[in-house]
């Protein structure tokens, strides 16, 4: 049970981690504007799988 507690804060790099991260972004205004372009980079990659590359 510990595990699941600690995964789900900041070992588990799966759709779960943004779970986390929207939750720190709203506790910090300054983390929004960074958020705002990981999550703008993270979906495009997630949607392309980069077959040129």
């Amino acid at each position: 049970m510990k595990d699941i507690d600690i995964g789900k804060e900041y070992i588990i790099p799966s759709p779960g981690y943004r779970s986390v991260r929207e939750r720190t972004s709203t506790s910090g205004p300054h983390r929004d504007r960074e958020d705002s372009k990981f999550r703008r980079t993270r979906p495009s990659q997630s949607l392309t799988p980069s077959p040129r590359l």
